[in-house]
């Protein structure tokens, strides 16, 4: 169930993947198992939450996954918080997902440079509201890759947050995302 578990939160089903971690924990697993069960519920836990800010968990490779809607009562999405990229990339396939949840506008066409300096051609398009768990983010711009790579993680660049400020507390092992400015509309 912990294997299973972490297969269906790198597939972006997070409630199965919280189901079957906290299945796994109840089977009294081995310590492997064990570590790997408690590691997505932390990744999909959230410490504090407010009208203006959510508290989440930094994980041992010094990553932040957050989890963003695009309803206020949609599907939660998994989405790494990359703060060193300006912009937000997410697959073909949940492009699809989000036009079931929002409306979607395609703006243009654009270039990307990957961590790896590799520049990728972009579709860009507008989403009309996003929530960083029930943070309102407001509009947001998305790219998808012209030749998607299988396996490509949605990445939750900074000009999505841009009315968020991000601290990172290594040593709690935590996250703080605020709102800056006033609520959009």
């Amino acid at each position: 169930y912990a294997g299973r578990g972490l297969a269906h939160l790198r597939a972006d089903n997070i409630e199965r993947a919280r189901r079957d971690a906290q299945h796994a924990l109840r089977m009294n697993p081995d310590a492997r198992a064990r570590a790997i069960a408690a590691g997505i519920l932390k990744e999909l836990s959230v410490s504090a939450s407010g009208p203006a800010r959510v508290v989440v968990p930094l994980n041992d490779q010094g990553q932040v996954f957050v989890q963003v809607r695009f309803s206020k009562s949609g599907t939660p999405h998994r989405f790494l918080l990359d703060t060193g990229a300006t912009f937000s990339l997410v697959p073909r396939e949940l492009l699809a997902e989000i036009s079931r949840e929002a409306n979607v506008a395609k703006v243009g066409k654009g270039l990307v440079t990957t961590a790896d300096g590799v520049r990728h051609p972009v579709t860009r398009y507008q989403v009309d509201r996003a929530f960083l768990y029930n943070l309102p983010l407001g509009q947001i711009e998305v790219h998808v890759l012209d030749k998607s790579p299988k396996g490509i993680l949605s990445l939750l660049g900074m000009r999505s947050i841009g009315d968020f400020s991000v601290s990172i507390d290594n040593s709690a092992k935590r996250v703080t995302i605020s709102r800056k400015g006033p609520f959009p509309n």
